[in-house]
């Protein structure tokens, strides 16, 4: 009898002890369920930000484009403007590329009466000239070799053949005092040059360049030479000197 008990005894404790292990079983968090939610986490998070560093860099990456693209365009239009100045296209009003005779286009082309046209001297003189095309060319001349310049623009180079200014000023007899002459156009336009310079080479009133007369878009009948200076002073359809005092 106490056999039977004792085995009933030890059959309790099995049953409690089983169901004691069940509970803590049920009990007890997965540890690796868990470690696989925390690294599934961190992973979500690090594509995260791979995700973010990479939306970040393609917007850089495109911000630099633009700004690459943006600069590239502005040196475009800077070299075609330029280009265009340097052509002609945005010069100032007149220049071009076009050439007559060699020599290239400025101002606008003035057609001259040659039977009533007179260069005429005037200012700071013992007497006043006023001289046709003939009169001109019948004085002693000179034919020189001079680059016509007009920098940025273009640059003109041949022999010129006229007669000297210092020649014709002293047929009109310089006042002492006088220390510019200004030459105007049949147009208006006005250069002046010291009357010091006169003396050098290249400075003439010129009616040909490479043995040919000027053609009307190029300053016929007469127009200044002036060896080194620039080609604004180079005054073409010459209507007057004046001695300025």
């Amino acid at each position: 009898m106490w056999i039977f008990r004792a085995l009933i005894l030890v059959f309790s404790i099995f049953i409690i002890t089983f169901l004691i292990s069940c509970a803590a079983a049920v009990q007890k968090p997965d540890i690796t369920q868990g470690e696989k939610t925390v690294e599934n986490s961190q992973s979500s998070t690090n594509q995260s930000g791979v995700e973010k560093e990479t939306t970040a860099d393609q917007v850089l990456g495109s911000q630099k484009e633009n700004d690459l693209a943006g600069t590239t365009e502005k040196q475009n239009t800077i070299e075609s403007e330029t280009t265009e100045a340097q052509i002609g296209g945005l010069a100032p009003s007149g220049f071009g590329i076009e050439q007559v005779d060699g020599l290239h286009l400025t101002g606008t082309p003035i057609k001259v009466d040659i039977d009533t046209y007179r260069l005429k001297v005037s200012g700071g003189v013992k007497k006043e000239l006023s001289l046709t095309f003939d009169d001109v060319k019948k004085m002693p001349s000179e034919r020189v070799f001079s680059e016509l310049v007009c920098p940025g623009f273009f640059t003109d180079s041949g022999y010129w053949t006229g007669v000297k200014i210092i020649d014709i000023l002293n047929v009109a007899g310089i006042n002492e005092n006088a220390l510019t002459v200004e030459f105007k156009s049949i147009d208006g336009y006005v250069s002046d040059i010291l009357i010091d310079k006169f003396s050098s080479e290249g400075f003439l009133i010129a009616y040909e360049f490479n043995d040919k007369e000027f053609a009307e878009e190029n300053g016929y009948p007469l127009r200044v030479v002036a060896k080194g200076e620039t080609g604004s002073v180079w005054v073409k359809w010459l209507g007057e000197i004046i001695v300025m005092e």
